[in-house]
């Protein structure tokens, strides 16, 4: 059945990730009526090419200038990964002081953006669980639950200026029932968003540490692993080095999660192998400046570096999406987010509306099954009318009431 008013806007597990596996999208476009049906028509049109282009994780940025409750001004710039293939009006209805439009669009999809909302966007990194605790015991690397998170939510924050929550101490529980590998539950992630204060969860797993040959490596003598690499080095300067027994696995799970509705945004398995050139009881342990001079530990980095620069990458691409605090007695609008995120007095942003649908045989309090969250666009807009550090005051173009949920978005 056919929604002939308001806009909504379901993202429950899409939101933010994209559409992965899919180009074409039917969504609602909307203008204010002006007089000029062929001008409304065109800006519907605009509203759902917008709206198809967030939920694809394309760049957008849209721009509406309010006085007085009114809309002067609509824009839409497009400066996008992507480009809309085809567009089908389906359906187009005026109704309420607007003109709708149902269209069918086919989005191509480039392989990366070169950049999303300028704003900073924050993400809580949990920590990684070892799969195969076992497989750490070489080197004594069992302190990489905490420390791989911290050292890649350093390097991220170093490369890509995000603002990062290093709780690398919390595991975030799997639900029950759930296989090993399942993505982390949405009712999960929202909470652990909410908690951190974050746009976004990073966690993951490391799915493997071990040897590869681990009979050889553990019954060799230290004569033989001196000699061994000798001639590893003699192979490398020659190419016919063979297979090292001291080659170690290294492989980890990378999930990124959209912290409003608990999708999955960005989800990669890494894997390599380097030489173990220090001592099976040696003290080692993960992260420290022993490690990271070992073979093992230098492909270790590399493939780090290739997941904070996939990280780095997808957050950019992703629109400033914040939840936000009705203020009654001031008629205030408190913003979680300040200068620190680049936030600044003038700056505008749009305005939804969130709320939870109420779907048969979904529990909001089920671990495993999350109530979907919808967004209801109010055509509205908040303008920062303070900034400071870490939150900003803002004031909405709308009339809201307190109690009710907001979220402030930025293309």
């Amino acid at each position: 059945m056919m929604i002939k008013h308001g806009s909504l806007f379901a993202l429950s597990c899409v939101l933010l990730m994209g559409l992965a596996n899919a180009e074409v999208v039917v969504v609602e476009g909307r203008a204010a009526l002006s007089g000029d049906i062929s001008t409304d028509r065109d800006r519907a049109i605009d509203d759902a090419i917008k709206k198809a282009l967030l939920m694809s994780g394309v760049q957008v940025q849209g721009r509406t200038f309010v006085r007085n409750g009114k809309i002067e001004s609509d824009s839409i710039t497009m400066s996008s990964s992507g480009n809309v293939k085809s567009l089908e009006v389906l359906e187009e209805w005026d109704g309420g002081g607007f003109y709708f439009v149902n269209a069918k669009i086919d989005i191509s999809k480039a392989s990366s953006c070169e950049q999303g909302s300028h704003y900073g966007k924050s993400v809580f990194f949990s920590a990684f669980q070892r799969d195969n605790p076992g497989t750490s015991v070489a080197g004594k690397l069992s302190n990489v639950d905490k420390e791989f998170s911290k050292e890649l939510s350093s390097r991220l924050y170093r490369a890509y200026s995000v603002m990062v929550s290093k709780n690398s101490h919390i595991l975030l529980p799997q639900s029950e029932g759930e296989l090993p590998d399942a993505p982390l539950s949405p009712a999960t992630i929202i909470r652990a968003a909410d908690d951190y204060k974050s746009q976004f969860v990073v966690a993951g797993s490391i799915t493997d540490m071990s040897m590869i040959h681990p009979e050889k490596y553990f019954n060799s003598s230290a004569t033989r692993k001196i000699a061994e690499s000798v001639k590893t080095g003699m192979g490398k300067l020659f190419g016919n080095g063979g297979d090292d027994y001291r080659l170690r696995n290294i492989s980890f799970r990378m999930t990124l999660y959209d912290g409003v509705g608990g999708a999955v945004v960005f989800d990669k398995t890494y894997a390599g192998a380097g030489i173990w050139d220090a001592g099976y009881t040696e003290e080692v342990g993960f992260g420290t400046p022993r490690f990271w001079k070992t073979g093992y530990g230098k492909v270790t980095s590399d493939l780090m570096d290739s997941a904070m620069n996939d990280l780095g990458k997808k957050l950019l691409c992703q629109p400033f999406m914040i939840d936000v605090e009705y203020l009654p007695a001031e008629d205030w609008v408190y913003f979680p987010a300040g200068v620190n995120q680049g936030i600044k007095v003038g700056d505008v942003m749009s305005l939804y509306f969130k709320k939870s649908l109420q779907v048969d045989g979904v529990s909001g309090t089920s671990e495993i099954k999350a109530t979907p969250i919808v967004l209801k666009d109010m055509n509205a807009t908040l303008s920062i009318i303070q900034a400071y550090p870490s939150y900003s005051i803002a004031k909405s173009s709308a009339d809201l009431r307190g109690g009710h949920r907001y979220i402030a978005v930025s293309w």
